[in-house]
């Protein structure tokens, strides 16, 4: 019998499965909602998983039983808790192994890397950022915890300004007429009255107003993006000072929708920070969907880690994908 890898990856917005066979090969793919149980809660993301490896195995034609490794990366792994109870949960798909859970985040490490030793810094959105040293493993905690939180800490950011604007502690800008407008409230009071009595909250698909109101030079939005951007490097500096690198360059993999959105007021503050550091970055672009790392790290079970060309295939085969990947028609509904 040959060996048939499982990845999937679920994130705040999305959830990826991907087939593969020892060649390197994706059989098939397979896209459903989010997968995040701490979004959607566990019987939803039981069912975007569900969705999504059937989906992938009915493309390549297999079937749960064949599957000799399988790895799911799935956001909202936090805690050995978190990971008991999602090891429960897919443990239970009657694939033909002993499924590995852990944070997507490290599937980007694991995709950007090729020992999976590095830091994985993921801006979308939300954020996480993860570490391994070979030995060690380290990881933020949450947004609440002090973790930089992607597009969700850049709403909170601009609404807290918003109100600095109000109360006079700072020059109204053209950020407040353009989130009035967006919103559909009439006056700022309008807003507030809806965050403190109906819970209202600014949604996180708004990020792109404030990259845009930040590059005309909005000063509201600059110091929006510039306070995420910093949060981001700190939780790089902090994670990866808790692991043993031995002096050794630290590969650094970026992904989101914040590091990619191509701002130069972002990318300035983050490369900065992290820099000033004295440490040594080696810092790359993910260029490739995060499941390819959750393949990545299931085929690592079998053959250990290290270039191959099973790896060189698998990098082609999803970029040649990358739209089909990217379809939202498939899981938007």
């Amino acid at each position: 019998m040959t060996d048939l890898f499982l990845g999937v990856d679920a994130g705040g917005t999305k959830t990826h499965a991907a087939v593969m066979d020892c060649e390197g090969n994706i059989l098939g793919l397979g896209v459903a909602a989010t997968g995040n149980w701490e979004r959607v809660g566990l019987d939803a993301s039981a069912l975007a998983l569900t969705k999504a490896v059937d989906g992938a195995l009915g493309q390549s034609g297999r079937h749960r039983k064949d599957i000799t490794a399988a790895t799911f990366a799935l956001a909202g792994i936090d805690w050995e808790s978190d990971e008991h109870v999602m090891q429960g949960i897919v443990g239970s798909f009657g694939l033909g192994c002993t499924p590995t859970v852990m944070n997507d985040a490290f599937a980007v490490l694991y995709a950007g890397t090729l020992d999976g030793v590095g830091c994985a810094s993921i801006a979308g959105t939300g954020g996480k950022t993860v570490a391994r040293d070979g030995v060690n493993t380290s990881a933020t905690l949450g947004m609440s915890l002090g973790e930089g939180g992607g597009a969700g800490q850049i709403v909170a950011e601009a609404m807290k300004i918003l109100a600095e604007m109000h109360h006079g502690q700072r020059p109204t800008t053209a950020m407040l007429a353009e989130i009035l407008t967006a919103t559909g409230f009439t006056t700022p009071e309008n807003i507030f009255q809806a965050v403190a009595r109906d819970g209202f909250d600014l949604s996180e698909a708004m990020a792109p107003l404030f990259f845009d109101l930040a590059a005309t030079g909005d000063p509201g939005a600059v110091d929006v993006i510039e306070a995420v951007a910093r949060q981001h490097a700190r939780d790089v500096l902090g994670i990866v000072s808790q692991l043993d690198f031995k002096g050794a360059p630290i590969s650094l993999v970026c992904a989101g929708g914040l590091h990619t959105a191509g701002s130069k007021i972002f990318n300035s503050v983050f490369q900065t920070v992290v820099s000033q550091s004295g440490l040594r970055f080696e810092t790359s672009i993910l260029q490739v969907v995060p499941v390819v790392g959750a393949l990545i790290h299931a085929a690592h079970t079998a053959w250990g880690a290290g270039s191959s060309p099973a790896r060189t295939r698998l990098f082609d085969d999803a970029h040649a994908r990358r739209e089909d990947f990217r379809s939202a028609a498939q899981w938007a509904s």
